[in-house]
């Protein structure tokens, strides 16, 4: 006679619903998988955890021009002072979550102290350098010897020719403000409404580049820390054993007019796929061939890591990766402590205390 052996369950703190594809069936709060204890899934409830970059003392300047290339803004800011007059002023400018805080400081750092910090909206902050003379002397000789590589160049080429025309003093004038009007509209998201129905404009061309290959490795680590994910994906599945597979993801998305750069970086890691979005104008470049991540992926993160929040999801990320390597997936135990690790990475971290 067959007996019916109740297994115990078992209970992780911070789990939330959302860490496993929703599909599964659930009780009273638990998550069920077949073959599975019973996992606990508390209420949500999120709250930024207080992880900060890895301290570095020293960070590439390819890392923080392909860090940049992601998170930065370059910026032209035109405001009215009384009824004729006009103040210019040049930004560089990045916002960030305050986990991220420690990555720019250390990028301050690296560029001599430059700059200054503000706090931003709910859990951001701000590191803007709008000094004229460190622009000049450090911002903007770090991107002509270590330049872009998204079509945020065109932005920063107009950017560097308005910075040039305010050192000339030219934006003192009605021509010189005129013409910086005209580069501003063609920058970023153009010019606002309300400084459309204040000054006429006559966007400028904006600059046409060739996209180059990667010249250097943390390039992408900088570039994967500002777009890229690590991510762990559990399907239901009638096929396995434990009625689930796990399949592990690196992505870096980004808008299709840097298609090109994408199918570059693909190039450079020699894996991947690149899958446009059906609905957006965003294309991925998608690696999920469990011996490209163990062969490609990890190795080049280990050589040139990464120095943001997102480095503790790339930890976590290599740590399923170790577990399926020796097909730990394939197990009870190592199924859960899959779905202990995938719970806590990405979104799942903001709840995660240390």
């Amino acid at each position: 006679m067959k007996r019916n052996v109740r297994r115990p369950h078992v209970q992780y703190p911070g789990f939330f619903l959302a860490t496993v594809n929703s599909f599964y069936p659930k009780s009273k709060g638990f998550l069920v998988i077949p073959n599975l204890a019973l996992i606990a899934v508390p209420a949500l409830g999120l709250r930024f955890s207080s992880f900060v970059a890895r301290k570095a003392t020293s960070l590439n300047p390819y890392y923080i021009t392909g860090f940049s290339d992601g998170e930065s803004s370059f910026m032209i800011i035109v405001r009215r002072r009384g009824e004729e007059n006009w103040t210019v002023q040049a930004v560089f400018f990045i916002c960030l979550n305050t986990k991220d805080k420690a990555l720019l400081e250390c990028i301050q750092s690296n560029w001599g102290g430059v700059g200054g910090f503000s706090k931003g909206n709910s859990n951001t902050m701000q590191f803007r350098v709008g000094s004229l003379s460190q622009l000049i002397q450090t911002v903007i000789p770090h991107f002509n010897k270590y330049p872009l590589l998204t079509k945020k160049r065109a932005d920063f080429l107009l950017f560097k020719s308005a910075v040039e025309m305010i050192n000339r003093k030219e934006h003192l004038t009605p021509e010189g403000l005129q013409k910086i009007v005209n580069i501003k509209a063609s920058m970023n998201n153009g010019l606002s409404d309300q400084l459309k129905n204040a000054l006429s404009s006559t966007p400028v061309t904006r600059p046409v580049f060739e996209v180059t290959g990667i010249s250097d490795a943390n390039w992408i680590s900088g570039f994967t820390d500002a777009e890229g994910c690590f991510n762990i994906h559990i399907h239901r599945s009638r096929t396995h054993r434990l009625g689930a597979q796990v399949q592990i993801r690196f992505q870096i998305t980004q808008h299709t007019r840097d298609l090109e750069l994408m199918l570059r970086i693909k190039g450079y890691l020699g894996c991947g796929n690149i899958e446009p979005h059906p609905q957006r104008s965003t294309a991925s470049l998608v690696v999920t061939k469990f011996s490209d991540i163990i062969d490609k992926i990890i190795p080049l993160f280990e050589k040139y890591p990464l120095h943001g929040a997102k480095a503790k999801d790339y930890e976590d990320f290599k740590k399923v990766a170790e577990i399926m390597k020796e097909n730990g997936h394939l197990t009870h135990s190592g199924l859960e402590q899959i779905l202990k690790l995938k719970a806590g990475m990405n979104i799942g971290r903001l709840g995660k205390p240390l």
